[in-house]
């Protein structure tokens, strides 16, 4: 008895399973899709969509949206868009609201009343439409290469049909073949059939994002081509547009190259001759800053040797040595070389000592004194060139370019404004090509990686970096995340340019690539000596002749080569980069002396050979440096191709 009051509830719930199973069963869709495409004998073509749905309320609330689009990119490479003209929309038979739109590359269609919900339940919208420009004419056919439903809809398509008419014949005839592609873009799938009559329909629902494409073709001669073509959606051809962009950088090298050689160049040198003592006035970090007109790390340890070798600190090695002193100078020959590479494993650290009764009477400048009171304050007597005082360490770093800045003010100029007419005309350039493209309704990549360089990439690296407080945070902001933002960007937009037709075009992109490069090479170019800074950087190229002199002897009033010379220039040859050559010109003169600097202690071996003093130049900048930087047809076809196409939504 209970096997069979367990019979009926088996059944019903077997039948629920295989009725809730068939996904087609349930949920909005499209049951039909029906196409009627009249060819013209002018050209045009006369479309008639029929499409049947089942709406829940879900998305299809108040109708539908068809999307279509209408712009392609020709043989030549010119984009042009095929105008398209609503006919009639219906509704179960009846007129029905329509309102039109055009949303970039697109027609939008959206039928419905705006007022009133759609019943739940079966309906049919159809709408006919008038296109031109969308048929191909080629040397030994005609052919109509056509996206039947797009792919773009959000419904499942129960089935889709195509029947197309050649003027004066019935649906069908008269065409030369018939082929369809069916699935997402770009597939060559063949889930359709053609019928006796000429109609192509679809043998399996179509999945949402998928679509079926037709191409029918006919012999020449039964449609004329039309007079003109599809009007182009650019303000430009394709040669004149690459024309425009391909001469921008090289207007942009004119103009640049004029304001370089008004501008850019420094006074007319004079002959430089041996300088044997520094310009007055003039310590070793700063003299870099005006050879070099940059302010790095190793301006900063230049200035902090200055001090050490005028007394008033003294530099004390804490890492790796070699052994001890005795045993530093019985090392055989080859391992003066080794010291060079010894440096850069050695893990080398120092710390600073700072001697408070000689600071007063060691003869300091303006500038060391300054760097001497940021490092030590009123207090200390001891700074350690490692992470525990980097915030103090950057703080002097900070105050010294503030102070060279300023005083380099009448010595170097940048020439910003300069630079700057350069990148207004290549942003007037950027940006009227912007408009134009905005205007048109379709927008290609070169203008707008052209536009978005200037404000995310050339201004901010025209904006000087805040010194002191917060220097971090801005250098990053300007010199990082602004600019490599903009790379991102511009790869992102450039590429997904080149992979939609017609978006982008691979040489026109060189015209803003170049124009950007050849702005930021002339940033540094521009860069130039007042007529006082070139005479100072004379008389230091003076110095740095006499330094790197071979032998003395070729000088003449060259002074005696002894340890106080050495240790008085060694600064200055530290900061000009010839301090290994300065110091090989000394070593035998440093041996007989026994040679012991006051002002350092440590690897005593470090100030006996030129690879030694190469060795502690090169540990102790990069001590100083580490801490001062913070981290910081036949075939040819697919689904999905030639004209038509779009997709659709409720709403």
């Amino acid at each position: 008895m209970k096997r069979i009051c367990r019979l009926p509830i088996l059944v019903i719930f077997a039948l629920s399973l295989c009725f809730s199973a068939n996904p087609l069963a349930a949920g909005e869709r499209i049951t039909d899709f029906v196409v009627l495409a009249e060819i013209g004998d002018d050209a045009s073509l006369a479309v008639t969509e029929r499409i049947s749905l089942i709406a829940e309320g879900n998305e299809i609330k108040r109708g539908i949206i068809r999307s279509i689009p209408t712009d392609f990119t020709d043989g030549e490479g010119t984009r042009r868009r095929a105008p398209l003209e609503l006919i009639s929309a219906l509704l179960d038979g009846y007129p029905t609201e329509v309102q039109v739109s055009r949303v970039g590359e697109r027609m939008e269609f959206r039928l419905g009343d705006p007022d009133q919900l759609l019943p739940h339940g079966a309906h049919t919208f159809e709408i006919t439409y008038r296109t031109t420009g969308q048929l191909g004419f080629f040397a030994k056919h005609d052919e109509l290469y056509w996206n039947v439903t797009g792919d773009d809809w959000s419904f499942v398509i129960e089935q889709a049909s195509i029947r197309a008419r050649l003027p004066g014949r019935e649906y069908g005839e008269g065409f030369s073949s018939v082929e369809f592609y069916t699935g997402r873009p770009g597939e060559k799938g063949q889930d359709a059939r053609v019928l006796p009559n000429g109609t192509v329909e679809s043998s399996v629902p179509i999945d949402p994002g998928s679509g079926l494409t037709v191409v029918y073709t006919w012999p020449k001669g039964i449609v004329s081509p039309p007079a003109e073509p599809a009007p182009p959606v650019e303000f430009f051809g394709r040669g004149t547009y690459r024309a425009i962009h391909l001469g921008m950088p090289l207007l942009l090298l004119a103009v640049m190259l004029i304001l370089w050689w008004k501008w850019g160049r420094d006074p007319a040198s004079r002959p430089v001759i041996p300088m044997f003592a520094p310009p007055e006035g003039v310590e070793a970090g700063f003299a870099r800053y005006v050879k070099t007109m940059l302010i790095d790390d190793r301006s900063f340890a230049a200035m902090i040797l200055g001090i050490a070798v005028k007394g008033a600190i003294s530099i004390q090695e804490t890492g790796f040595t070699p052994g001890d002193i005795a045993a530093a100078r019985t090392m055989p020959a080859g391992a003066e070389s080794a010291l060079k590479l010894l440096s850069k494993f050695a893990g080398k650290s120092f710390r600073l000592k700072l001697d408070r009764d000689r600071m007063n009477d060691a003869g300091l400048t303006e500038e060391e004194r300054r760097i001497t009171e940021d490092l030590f304050g009123a207090t200390r007597r001891e700074i350690h060139l490692s992470t525990a005082d980097a915030p103090v360490l950057v703080g002097a770093f900070n105050r010294m370019a503030e102070g060279f800045k300023l005083r380099g003010k009448s010595l170097l100029s940048t020439n910003l404004g300069k630079w700057l007419i350069g990148v207004g005309l290549f942003e007037i350039y950027a940006a009227s090509l912007f408009v134009l493209t905005i205007t048109t309704g379709y927008v290609r990549a070169e203008p707008v990686i052209a536009f978005l360089a200037g404000p995310f990439l050339l201004v901010p690296l025209s904006i000087p970096v805040a010194t002191g407080k917060g220097r971090f945070m801005s250098k990053f902001i300007l010199r990082f995340l602004s600019p490599g933002m903009f790379l991102l960007s511009a790869v992102l937009i450039a590429v997904g340019g080149l992979s939609e037709q017609g978006h982008a075009d691979a040489i026109a992109l060189l015209g803003p690539v170049l124009s950007v490069a050849l702005l930021l090479v002339f940033k540094n170019l521009l860069k130039v000596r007042t007529e006082e800074g070139a005479r100072l950087n004379e008389s230091i190229e003076g110095l740095r002749m006499f330094m790197t002199a071979a032998e003395k002897h070729r000088l003449e009033s060259a002074p005696d080569e002894t340890p106080e010379l050495f240790e008085k220039l060694l600064p200055y040859a530290f900061a000009l980069d010839v301090a290994e050559t300065w110091a090989n010109r000394f070593q035998n003169v440093l041996v007989s002396a026994g040679y012991s600097p006051s002002w350092y202690s440590g690897d005593l071996n470090a100030f006996t050979t030129a690879a030694g003093v190469a060795a502690f130049a090169s540990g102790f900048s990069g001590a100083v440096s580490s801490e001062t930087r913070q981290s910081g047809s036949g075939g040819g076809g697919s689904s999905g191709g030639g004209g038509g196409g779009g997709g659709g939504r409720g709403w």
